[in-house]
């Protein structure tokens, strides 16, 4: 299937012909070689730490299936050993209905080919191959939705350790989703059936690592929560970690109302977690978040590109198209919009990222400004 004759200089213009191909369909190769395993492990959980468990629940799967044939022993060689022809298309069948995905294996041969296995499933995995190392294969709007939802973590935290003067959350991830700087859990996967995968962790191991690893710098405020909810979480059943696919929303979760119980119970609890209450009202109380008045507002909708954005600061401006007018543009709009900046920051040879939005004259504390809500990306185009 590969061929290994292509001379190094052909086969440099073809890997990069290749990137830029995958480029143009809007994906992105994280550079890092990986084992097939480790690869899998971390497109289907985020993290590489169960390529060795997920090695195994393919070998098992293979043989309940193959008990019937007498060369089943032999036939399970090409399961573990990489160097055999059958390894990749075998394992990747088994991933694909264990864990019910469709998977796309892109390669170099005479150009940029690929291999899709799939039973009819929806979510993709894809996977880019050279030689006998394997690499990620992410969607642009995936790592978008990633790094946004990862930097909203990031700021929840923050902000709770800057309340109690506590040193500030630094994350150990890269932005790929690297989990090589977590300490490894001592998991065991166990197979239920060909969907469901349950977890079943060796508790006394992770309370250890947590010891291990707990800062330090943790107030006395902080270190109640912990042991509040460490005595709540206890009360509540374990339930099995299933794959992403096998679960279905029932209805969308209120993270407000969900925070608020979590107050609650905390509070019921330990009754020297009051300040908790203030940490709730000062939220409530940001004048960042309270809804601003709006006196006037444009109907049709306008597009310009971002001129200017700052993070630090929370803000930037838009340059209208028509009118040449910097249009002021608040962080809080943008995560509305469910936008990130800084996904368009940088120019792509020249051109810059164009939006649509509406305009608003609102009451400040002082007087009347001008801002930009319900923001869109439209294209790149060049500065006009």
């Amino acid at each position: 299937m590969y061929s290994n004759l292509i001379s190094s200089s052909q086969m440099t213009l073809k890997r990069e012909s290749s990137i830029n191909l995958i480029e143009q369909n809007d994906m992105v190769l994280i550079i890092e070689p990986k084992t097939l395993f480790q690869c899998l492990s971390t497109l289907l959980f985020q993290t590489d730490i169960y390529q060795q468990q997920i090695q195994t629940l393919c070998l098992q799967q293979f043989k309940q299936h193959h008990k019937t044939l007498n060369n089943v022993s032999s036939l399970a060689e090409y399961i573990i050993n990489q160097q055999s022809e059958q390894f990749e298309y075998l394992n990747l069948e088994l991933i694909s209905q264990i864990f019910k995905v469709k998977i796309e294996l892109y390669f170099i041969d005479d150009g940029l080919l690929s291999m899709i296995i799939n039973h009819g499933y929806v979510r993709t995995i894809r996977i880019f191959k050279e030689d006998y190392n394997y690499y990620e294969l992410q969607t642009n709007s995936y790592r978008k939705k990633f790094k946004f939802i990862k930097k909203i973590i990031d700021q929840t935290i923050n902000s709770f350790l800057q309340i109690n003067n506590t040193v500030q959350y630094k994350r150990p991830l890269s932005e790929e989703g690297s989990q090589k700087l977590h300490p490894s859990l001592n998991v065991v996967l166990s197979m239920n059936d060909l969907g469901h995968i349950g977890l079943s962790v060796q508790s006394a191991k992770t309370q250890k690592i947590d010891k291990q690893y707990q800062t330090s710098t943790l107030t006395p405020q902080i270190q109640k929560i912990m042991n509040v909810n460490q005595q709540y979480s206890a009360k509540l059943p374990n339930a099995p970690i299933t794959p992403i696919t096998s679960q279905k929303a029932k209805k969308v979760f209120n993270f407000r109302d969900f925070q608020e119980h979590q107050v609650a119970q905390i509070i019921e609890e330990q009754e020297d977690t009051k300040f908790l209450q203030e940490i709730v009202t000062k939220t409530q109380q940001n004048p960042q978040q309270t809804q601003q008045q709006i006196i006037a507002s444009q109907p049709e909708r306008v597009i310009g590109y971002l001129k200017f954005y700052n993070e630090s600061k929370q803000y930037g401006f838009f340059l209208d198209d028509k009118n040449k007018k910097d249009i002021f543009v608040h962080q809080d709009d943008f995560k509305k919009s469910c936008v990130d900046p800084e996904c368009y920051e940088k120019k792509r040879k020249g051109l810059v990222p164009y939006f649509s939005y509406q305009v608003i004259i609102y009451q400040g504390k002082k007087q009347q400004n001008v801002k930009a809500i319900d923001i869109k990306f439209e294209r790149y185009d060049q500065q006009k």
